[in-house]
């Protein structure tokens, strides 16, 4: 029998965090740049909105250009590998640059700074779709326990999110009923597959799948951004759709999901025997009444003091974690991290988490 062989520590925690700084990114400029540019720098949203579409043309040739430099490049860490690593340090210098755009420029250099320092940033990211890419790993910290990444999910209310209507609308029952309709089977099909015919297909088994012209606008992120509206952070109906046959979005129906992967991405599940990131880490029954515990953690004040300890821990793991994994001496590095851990009194935060357990134990 052939020797079962396991990655390091150190190579499932960075593959496992590998996606945070994509996300952070994508969360600074959807939900941010046009607020910071407007109000904070005092540019026309029009001019901005003019200039985000044009440097969304020249994609069409920095992505020829950078698959083309990684299929010649050769080293040590491979052809992806040096372009995946440097990149980081591109993303974390362009994005400052585009929140960082100085107030002593004349309106015009505040244009250009932003464009040029925009635009190089969407080139930085554009290398996932030249084969840079990561997969989840399912960590715990012994072998033996079931993680809790993922967990079968049922009716349980997450308070850490939610909606707010504010005081100036002129139509608080127009607002409630909008929220109410995108939960109807109908728009929940149009909001995460499209429109038949378009945007998928319906096989003689009611199954739905794509065409290859189909599967290009959910494999580019630009194009899925021109043709589909997900409404992400609104409510949604997870499971079958009304029909029993097909699931509520794309990423959930297995056949589809795994074929418009990007090759990389198909070989790493292949190679573990599974077709999707959630077998990829394994779906758990939900360990009790209390989970998700996230929705009580995120929803704790600033102000309060189990939040501001809670804020100290994050800041602490934010400094020293990336010591600790890139540190020659690991045992003297997690010393470290674990007295400046200690040193926030981490108890009080736990101890009000269990008082919080304990109570939606007993419901």
């Amino acid at each position: 029998m052939e020797e079962k062989t396991y990655l390091k520590w150190y190579n499932k925690v960075g593959y496992g965090t590998g996606d945070i700084a994509g996300n952070v990114v994508y969360a600074f400029l959807s939900s941010f740049v046009m607020i910071y540019l407007t109000n904070t720098v005092g540019l026309n949203s029009g001019i901005v909105g003019t200039l985000i579409a044009v440097s969304k043309l020249f994609d069409g040739v920095t992505d020829i250009f950078f698959g083309t430099m990684i299929d010649r490049t050769k080293s040590k860490m491979g052809k992806a590998r040096p372009w995946m690593f440097y990149g980081f340090f591109g993303c974390a210098v362009t994005l400052f640059g585009v929140f960082a755009i100085p107030t002593s420029l004349g309106k015009t250099a505040q244009y250009a700074w932003f464009f040029i320092a925009y635009t190089l940033l969407n080139d930085e990211q554009g290398l996932r779709e030249q084969g840079c890419d990561y997969v989840p790993l399912p960590i715990t910290r012994e072998e033996g326990i079931a993680n809790q990444w993922h967990v079968t999910r049922s009716a349980e209310l997450d308070s850490s999110t939610g909606l707010s209507i504010t005081v100036s609308c002129e139509d608080i029952d127009g607002a409630l009923q909008f929220v109410s309709d995108l939960l109807e089977p109908e728009i929940i099909k149009l909001r995460f597959w499209g429109k038949e015919g378009d945007d998928y297909c319906v096989d003689e088994n009611g199954l739905f799948y794509l065409t290859e012209e189909q599967e290009k606008r959910w494999m580019t992120s630009e194009e899925k951004r021109k043709h589909f509206c997900f409404y992400s952070y609104f409510p949604r109906v997870e499971g079958r759709l009304s029909d029993g046959i097909n699931t509520f979005s794309l990423e959930y129906q297995t056949t589809e999901f795994f074929k418009n992967q990007p090759e990389d991405i198909q070989e790493c599940f292949s190679a573990y025997g599974v077709t999707n990131y959630v077998d990829m880490i394994g779906n758990n029954e939900s360990p009790g009444a209390w989970y998700p515990m996230y929705s009580y953690t995120t929803s704790l004040s600033s102000n309060s003091p189990a939040g501001q300890i809670r804020d100290q821990m994050e800041a602490v793991k934010h400094k020293w974690l990336p010591q600790v994994i890139m540190a020659e001496d690991f045992e003297t590095a997690w010393e470290q991290y674990m007295k400046a851990y200690d040193s926030c009194n981490p108890e009080i935060y736990y101890r009000m988490l269990q008082l919080e357990v304990e109570k939606r134990v007993k419901g």
